[in-house]
């Protein structure tokens, strides 16, 4: 801790010394003397600020070299420097030194060629001195030496990484697995190590080993620093320093040395060698008898970069290392990385392509994603740059899928790729070009990967800089490839030639092979069934790759001789690549000629059975004629048994041909991959002479190969074509036993075919025609097998179409449809169909069958689990691993040992393994009784925790009345499970006994291991058991659940409980559990029995986590239910007579059609989720049965019907897994519709966000009503439209000045309504621009605009001849322009009217946004926003640029008022209180004096009208250290009030968006907007309105109404003694009478039922008289009630609440007479009510009168339609 005190003190004064330095220069001269001193020190990271601040104030040539010199040392990312040293070296009077920065830039990035060129230069502007001191020479060596090792690349396993400050990494190194120390020391420095302050960083070895090495710079220092080395002395001590030879230290730094645990192995870094940049890591082998050292070996890429790679250490086993690098840390810091030993040949595949679009050639920005065919896996995605290229990185060879697709186009193309095994990092070229053909796109991929594209040596460089920078990646490889790794990149693959032909592609395509793809997808297009992809289609068994062909390798390093000739390795690989293809054709020839064979021998067998069939019958025949008709026949039969057997003789013939023909070629193969020279052909007197011969003859020009007897057997083949035709759509079987077919087509032929022909030959047989028949027949089977399954183990049949009913309650559906709200449902989709798997239907109407689980331990189940639920397990685990591994590996040597037995047929080799398997039994024996009575422990603790979650869940179940299929499997897998742990006590419980236990599993004595071993097995079948049995529990709780719209409207009936009650309940449960654990924990904890307390508490964290989470769900349920019930009463609030004017704004049409949109995207969610239930039951389904059969398999005894069943449940999982995939495709697609809907509801929010709260109620109420499509169907297509568009405020008159000062500022409008210039069509600009130029697609606009570019026109602009223009170059500087949408598919391209030029640009890959206009100033962007969104385009707002970036319009306009180029006219400025101005000034002295208050801008600073977000008012100012953390803080002052807002917005709409931000990051939830003008606040519809300076008066009149009676609708929480009326509405009210009709008469909900009232009065007068109108009618309750128009719509009742908890108290009946004005009535459970008030003032007067009778309980509560509200949440939402 002093040392860190010590050291942090010290950083400290640095940094404080370092910022008084720079603050107190006298003046510039002295800050550039400074500047230039720290950097020719090197000290380029203290010099970086210094010289960025020169830059900043003079942009030259010199300080460009600087600055760039200095962020080149100082950050990670070395590229940074490149254009400041680009732009120095222009200047030819630059210091020289810049070309060897440069060069050291271009080196540090792996483009070596553009260094040397640079080095170079700098090498001719320099001096010798200068040269010598930048060590120029070993540089220029290093960039030759990094072009060379490129070649050899590989790829290194991480295992960790840290990053750590450069003099302190050697502290990183953890040796607890290596032993001795890392020290930095000065026991061994010489007097130039003292002076140039060199402590070596030394590894001190274990007292084992006695020699010791370092670094010094001698005594000379003539060659830099040295490795020497030291012994220790028998009598402790050190000898002599020794210098290690010239073999191991060169003329540049040494340094870093260790020696690893054996003494055979020197690591060490160095600066000479063949280092390729900085520091390299190297390796030798070393002789301890008499200290010599072997040849010196670089560690190659990736374990070395291009910068420093220092002290490589690896452990005693070899097999981990530990190193540091600066190759991607900042200045001053290192990177320490813990890696494997052995490294990977680097797998990497880059292929750089062209992608040219022959359609539309300016549609080329495509996305190019690449998937893997094997998993599906997306490799990545990949966009076409400016200049048509494409860059793409594959893991490896193999087949990929390439998904290409351009933003115009409506079409997504695929097309399959196979990329071949490289032997070295290199670019393959491609090219990928869209045509038309034949009226369709096409999608064509050229691979030309025998050639590389131009910038080869750009491209590898930049991926190779990416690849170099390594991360933790150990968990991307398992372990058997992580222990068996080839340790050396050099070793001989081709020792082994045809095993990494396996590796090869199966079909290369040729390096010219045009692939043409013409599987196209429709953008929305639904994925059928057939076209999902079926894993075992993907990858054949023989396809897979053995890791242990790869492993068996010889692991001896090959010596590579790297003087061979370039055109023999050429020749070399091409012959091969032929060789394999030839290979690989004869295999496939083998296959399908041995199946040929196979085939033909079974149907020659078949028709001679079926001859000899009918001859054995026909001597009883007596019919002659039917007799010569089955004579002729078994002719027939015999006949086609003779052409098939002689055709599967030629077959076998052949393929001994083919064995020879493929057994010289591998020999072939094999020869030529060991080859390094041509020389060693005639070296080797192993080989044969002709082979030697044509292998000579073929290097000299592979191209010219040709093999006759190759040739000669295709023809073969071709010539048994009808017999191969049959064929060409089965299963070829891999394995045939051709000398077995042999024989028996011998014995066919001379039992059957031989012995039938005499009695046959008067019968004459036309064979020619037989052949043609079975040609035919062929092609007849062939169309078969095209159209049918041939695997009869898993037939797969589909039913008929047939329509499902979703909502099959008639109930349900008739609660729904008589909703007040329209909510989208649908009735029926169209039914999944049933599938047929070996011979059992499955329906998706369908539940699984529950099945019986035995209770026998699985035979192969694990010793140990991977993971223990019970978290003290896994600790226990980690003990005794060693052990555990120890038993893992000889129960595998057991296993092996038992299959080799399986060949054996010798008793003696019978009993050698019984012996050897008897002998590792007692050792796995010995082992297992170490760790017995842990792992006891371990499976009872984990069983006894698993049985108590599943006891937690089954309390959470509660009683079901008809459990699921879940919950009953879950109950066997818990009985089965407990079977097994009681039976398991009763082994251990033998076991220590010690007695004999013949009785429990057979006639032998059975040791105590053994019982042990079935115990264990017992155990853990049991909590394999358990777990599944709590998953089941677990899934069969929430299955009912659903948050879609249609369960949500069902869960509000009264009929069923609510979900959100549902999981409030388990909820409740869950943390009742979790208190219980808790206190059982505590109660362990003081028994002393720590880990019990343990295991309690950990389960308690288990229940509350689950009461927390189904807590969130709850709240998330009863959000979504409460926000339907509010739908509800917001539909029930819609005024009739007021639909059509609603209906016929904008803001409502734009509304709707978001509505329109939701309500098809959950009926097509709807759809989805059917069908996604249904691949889920069938998965269900075959899972289940699947399991049944594992469970029955168990209890069989016959092997081979055991295997059957096994088959069998594999089968059924296989298809379950199949629809398991199409339902999690579903679930994706599924996620996107509800992305999509929440899109839109965001989008409605802010349609309606400006509104009034009426306004807001009347448009949704309309929307969700059902009512909307009937009324818009009613409108008029007439200027209705037009007339209600024209009286949004945001419509604007155009009068001729306000035309004349936007012509004056660019933009001259021609208007499409009222003809302004009248005369003619003619578009008009006046920026001297033609305006054909800018209505065209190919208008590209200046590179600076002087002037705006805007104009309107009647003419029709764009159009699919002359589309709207994509991606123009968007000019430099500032400029505006207006966005009038943004679209995610293709719009019609006339879809914009009226005004020009309009551009599209794409924001990403799904959204294109669509901008007019080019403009100087906002004013003038604004007025043209105006006039678009009166031709209808309301959404359109301005958007600001800055050289092409978007910048936000504060910042737009600042940057405007500071351009005293731009002419804006003044805005009139209104005058502010003073006094407030004052109170102002005072709080800007007190923020100015006092640093802890947040800096602020006050509203009288700001002139004219801004919108912005309040955060709150608050009684003194904020500090900095604020819980809002939120900026701009803008402030006024009001009551002595300081009221802080963020943001200054000139449109609402900004306001808006930043509103939302902050509720939904849920820093402000109840964030709203305010408006100021001149710093005065104003009201939200003043600062909208054209004219601002108005006063805006909120109005709420009086108005009158007839209350004809609240009559109750007895539900829960009614008055008591109410009467029952007859119905719901009033009888006399039913009368159709004129009088009633012209009241209008409606009802509401209120408290104590419905009221039914009449239109509303604006006097009492009209009042009164429609109520003498119907004083005849006889309706005595009927009165006349005062409100206002606001509290009516309202319809909020507040009343004052009384509990009377004691019934007998007369004191309190006598307090409610005294307040009988009130009128308290009863509502049950002892609560009384008053009389509703409309506001709550009126409400508080009467809770003053009741406190006055000392009624303290009394209490003011709202009701909201008849439903209690919260009182808080009202009133606010008033204020």
């Amino acid at each position: 801790m002093n040392f860190l005190k010590t050291y942090s003190f010290f950083i400290f004064f640095c940094i404080t010394t370092h910022i008084l330095c720079q603050e107190n220069f006298k003046n510039e001269d002295e800050k550039i003397k400074f500047a230039n001193k720290l950097f020719e020190k090197n000290k380029f990271i203290e010099a970086e600020s210094h010289m960025q601040n020169l830059l900043s104030n003079n942009n030259n040539s010199e300080y460009n070299f600087k600055y760039g010199v200095c962020i080149l040392f100082k950050y990670a990312d070395k590229s940074k420097s490149i254009p400041y040293l680009k732009k120095a070296i222009k200047d030819p009077n630059v210091d020289s030194r810049a070309f060897f920065y440069l060069a050291r830039v271009y080196h540090y990035n792996y483009l070596f060629q553009d260094a040397l060129n640079n080095y170079n230069k700098f090498k001719s502007l320099c001096s010798a001195k200068t040269a010598k001191a930048l060590k120029l020479d070993m540089y220029i060596k290093m960039s030759k030496n990094g072009k060379s090792l490129m070649q050899n690349l590989s790829d290194i396993v991480v295992i960790d990484k840290k990053t750590t400050s450069l003099d302190k990494f050697n502290y990183s190194y953890d040796l607890t697995q290596i032993g001795g120390k890392i020290l930095v020391t000065e026991e061994f420095q010489s007097k130039l190590d003292k002076k140039n302050d060199h402590k070596p960083i030394i590894y001190f070895p274990p007292f084992d080993q006695d020699i010791l090495f370092y670094s010094s710079y001698g005594e000379s220092g003539n060659n830099g620093l040295d490795i020497y080395y030291k012994k220790r002395l028998p009598g402790g001590g050190w000898s002599e320093s020794i210098i290690l030879p010239e073999s191991l230290n060169t003329e540049y730094d040494d340094d870093y040395p260790f020696l690893n645990s054996d003494a055979t192995t020197f690591y060490f870094s160095s600066m000479g060698h063949n280092s390729m940049g900085g520091f390299d890591i190297f390796r030798s082998s070393f002789d301890k008898s008499n200290n010599s050292f072997g040849p010196v070996t670089n560690l190659d890429y990736k374990i070395n970069s291009t910068d420093d790679d220092l002290l490589y250490i690896v452990d005693k086993e070899n097999t981990n290392a530990i190193f540091s690098s600066k190759r991607s840390s900042e200045g001053g810091m290192i990177d320490v990385y813990n890696v494997k030993v052995k490294v990977l040949p680097l797998q990497n595949i880059v292929i750089s392509g062209i992608f040219s679009n022959k359609i539309k050639p300016n549609d080329f920005k495509a996305n190019i994603k690449v998937q893997d065919i094997t998993n599906n896996k997306l490799i990545g995605s990949y966009i076409v740059n400016n200049e048509y290229k494409y860059n793409i990185i594959l893991p490896n060879s193999g087949t990929y899928k390439f998904i290409v697709e351009t933003p115009e186009s409506q079409k997504i193309h695929t097309g399959s790729v196979e990329v071949p095994l490289q032997t070295k990092l290199k670019v393959l070229k491609q090219e990928i070009e869209l045509i038309n053909k034949d009226g369709e796109e096409k999608l064509i991929i050229k691979d030309y990967f025998d050639q590389s594209p131009e910038d080869e040596d750009v491209i590898l460089a930049n991926i190779l800089k990416e690849m170099s920078e390594p991360e933790i990646n150990i968990d991307q490889y398992p372990d058997s490839i992580l222990d068996k790794i080839i340790l050396n990149k050099y070793e001989a693959l081709n020792s082994n030639e045809e095993i990494v032909q396996q590796i090869i592609e199966n079909e290369m395509l040729e390096a010219d092979e045009v692939l043409e793809v013409d599987e196209v997808l429709e953008v929305d297009e639904v994925l059928e069934v057939d076209e999902v992809l079926e894993v075992d289609e993907v990858l054949e068994v023989d396809e897979v790759l053995e890791v242990d062909q790869v492993l068996d390798l010889n692991e001896k390093e090959l010596v590579v001789n790297n003087d061979y000739n370039d055109n023999f390795n050429d020749n070399k690989n091409q012959l091969q690549i032929k060789n394999n293809e030839s290979l690989k054709s004869l295999k496939k020839q083998k296959t399908l000629v041995s199946n040929i064979a196979k085939l033909n021998f079974e149907d020659s067998k078949k028709n001679a059975e079926k001859a000899d069939s009918i001859l054995i019958d026909l001597d009883s025949e007596e019919n002659i004629e039917l007799k010569n008709s089955n004579l002729e026949l078994a002719a027939e039969f015999n006949a086609k048994s003779m052409i098939l057997n002689q055709q599967s003789n030629n077959a076998i013939t052949l393929l001994k041909k083919i064995d020879l023909e493929i057994s010289k070629l591998e020999e072939e193969i094999d020869i030529i991959g060991k080859l390094q020279s041509k020389d060693d052909l005639a070296s080797n007197n192993n080989y044969d002479l002709k082979i030697i011969e044509s292998i000579n003859k073929s290097l000299e020009d592979p191209s010219k190969k040709d093999n006759p007897t190759l040739n000669n057997i295709n023809d073969q083949v071709s010539n048994i074509g009808f017999i191969q035709n049959s064929n060409n759509n089965i299963e070829l079987v891999q394995q045939i036993d051709l000398d077995k077919i042999k024989i028996d087509n011998k014995n066919i032929k001379t039992n059957l075919i031989e012995k039938n022909k005499p009695q046959l030959e008067i019968i004459k047989i036309d064979s020619a025609k037989i052949s043609n028949e079975l040609f035919e027949s062929s092609n007849v089977n062939n169309e078969l097998a095209v159209n049918s399954s041939v695997n009869s183990n898993e037939s797969f049949s589909v039913k008929s179409d047939e329509t499902k009913f979703l909502i099959e309650d008639k109930k349900t559906v008739e609660f729904i449809e008589n909703l007040p709200i329209d909510i989208p449902m649908v009735k029926s989709v169209e039914k999944i169909p049933s599938q047929t798997i070996n011979g059992i239907t499955f329906s998706p109407e369908d539940e699984p069958e529950n099945y019986e689980v035995t209770s026998l331990a699985d035979p192969d189940i694990d010793f140990i689990q991977d993971n223990y639920e019970n978290k003290i397990n896994n600790k226990i685990i980690e003990i005794n691993i060693k052990n555990l591994d120890k038993i893992r590996a000889l129960t595998s040597q057991i296993d092996n040992l038992r299959i080799q037995k399986l060949d054996l047929s010798t008793e003696k080799e019978i009993s050698k393994i019984d012996k050897q398997i008897k002998k590792i039994l007692k050792t796995r024996a010995k082992t297992e009784l170490k760790v017995l009575e842990d792992m006891a422990y371990v499976n009872e603790n984990e069983i006894n925790h698993l049985f108590r979650e599943i006891s937690s869940l089954k309390k959470q179940q509660g009683s079901e009345d008809s459990p699921n299929f879940k919950s009953k499997q879950a109950q066997e897998y818990e009985k089965a499970a407990n079977d097994l742990f009681v039976e398991s006590k009763l082994l251990r419980e033998k076991a220590s006994l010690g007695i004999d236990t013949s009785y429990f599993l057979t006639e032998l004595k059975i040791h105590k291991v053994d019982l042990i071993e079935h115990a264990i097995k017992n155990e853990n079948t049991a909590i394999k058991y358990l777990s599944k049995s709590k998953e089941l529990y677990a899934e069969s709780l929430t299955e009912g659940f659903s948050d879609d719209i249609i369960s949500i409207a069902k869960s509000i009936s009264t009929q069923q409980k609510k979900q959100s009650v549902r999981l409030e309940e388990l909820s409740e449960i869950s943390m009742n559990e979790s208190v219980e654990y808790s206190k059982k924990s505590i109660f362990f904890e003081e028994e002393g029995d720590i880990l019990k307390s343990k295991e309690y508490e950990d389960l308690a964290e288990i229940q509350k986590n689950k009461s927390i989470s189904y807590k969130q769900e709850s709240l998330n349920y009863k959000k979504k239910e409460s926000n339907l019930v509010q739908d509800i009463e917001i539909s029930n609030s819609l005024v009739d007579s007021q639909s059509l004017e609603i209906a016929s704004t904008k803001d409502f049409k734009s509304y709707y059609d978001f509505q329109k949109a939701i309500k098809n995207l959950d009926l097509e969610s709807q759809k989805l989720n059917y069908k996604n239930q249904s691949y889920l039951k069938l998965s269900q389904q075959m899972n289940a049965k699947a399991d049944a059969l594992e469970q029955k398999s168990k209890l069989e005894s016959d092997p081979v019907t055991k295997n059957e069943l096994l088959k069998l449940s594999n089968s059924f999982k296989n298809q379950a897994k199949i629809n398991k995939e199409l339902s999690n495709a579903l679930v994706i697609t599924m996620d996107s519709v509800k992305r999509e809907i929440k899109s839109k509801l965001m989008s409605q929010a802010l349609i309606i966000d400006m509104m009034s709260s009426n306004e807001k109620t009347q448009i949704k109420a309309l929307a969700i009503s059902g009512k909307a499509d009937s009324i818009l169907s009613i409108l008029s297509n007439d200027r209705l439209t037009e007339i209600s568009d024209s009286l949004s405020s945001d419509s604007i008159y155009i009068d001729p000045i306000s035309i004349d000062s936007m012509s004056n500022q660019g933009l001259v409008l021609e208007d499409s309504i009222s003809s302004i210039n009248s005369e003619s069509n003619v578009e008009l600009t006046s920026n001297g621009f033609d305006s054909n130029n800018i209505l065209s697609k190919d208008f590209i606009p200046p590179v600076i605009i002087d002037e705006n570019i805007f104009i309107f026109t009647q003419k029709q602009v764009y159009s699919d001849a002359n589309p709207i223009p994509f991606n123009p170059k968007i000019p430099k500087g500032l400029i505006f322009k207006v966005q009038v949408g943004a679209f995610r598919n293709p719009i019609p391209q006339d879809l914009f009217k009226g005004f020009a030029p309009v551009s599209a640009e794409k924001v990403r890959d799904d959204i294109t946004r669509y901008r007019v206009g080019y403009f100087k100033t906002f004013e003038s962007a604004n007025k043209a926003k105006n006039q678009i969104r009166s031709l209808g385009y309301s959404d359109a707002f301005v958007v600001s640029l800055n050289n092409g970036e978007r910048i936000k319009l504060n910042e737009a306009r600042n940057i405007q008022q500071s351009d005293p180029s731009i002419d804006i006219s003044s805005n009139s400025i209104i005058n502010f209180n003073a006094s407030e101005n004052n109170n102002l000034s005072d709080l800007r002295t007190k923020i100015a004096n006092d640093n802890s208050l947040a800096p602020v801008i006050t509203v009288d600073k700001i002139k004219g009208v801004f919108f912005s977000v309040q955060i709150g008012a608050f009684s003194k100012p904020l500090t900095k250290e604020n819980s809002y953390n939120i900026s701009p803080l803008i402030v006024s002052k009001v009551n002595n009030l300081y009221k802080y807002s963020t943001g200054e917005y000139k449109s609402i709409e900004f306001a808006l968006i930043k509103k939302a931000d902050l509720i939904n990051d849920n820093i402000l939830p109840d964030a709203f907007i305010i408006a100021y003008k001149n710093g005065v606040k104003i009201p939200l519809d003043q600062a909208r309105s054209s004219n601002p300076n108005r006063a805006v008066v909120y109005e709420n009149p009086i108005i009158y109404y007839i209350d004809f009676g609240t009559y109750p609708v007895y539900k829960t929480g009614q008055f008591i003694g109410e009467p029952l009326p007859n119905t719901d509405f009033p009888e006399k009210l039913n009368e159709e009478t004129l009088d009633l009709r012209d009241l209008n008469i409606k009802s509401r909900s209120r408290f104590g039922g419905k009221q039914f009232y009449s239109k509303k009065f604006n006097s009492l007068s009209d009042a009164q008289k429609a109520l003498n109108s119907v004083e005849n009618l006889d309706i005595s309750n009927a009165q006349i009630l005062k409100s206002k128009r606001d509290d009516f719509a309202f319809n909020y009742e507040y009343k004052i609440e009384i509990s009377n908890p004691n019934s007998n108290d007369d004191t309190f009946i006598y307090k409610l007479d005294k307040l009988k004005n009130l009128a308290f009535k009863e509502a049950g459970e002892k609560i009384y009510y008053s009389k509703s008030r409309d506001d709550y003032e009126s409400a508080t007067t009467d809770l003053n009168a009741c406190k006055s009778q000392n009624l303290e309980d009394s209490r003011i509560v709202v009701f909201k339609n008849g439903v209690e509200t919260n009182l808080e949440q009202t009133l606010k939402n008033f204020k």
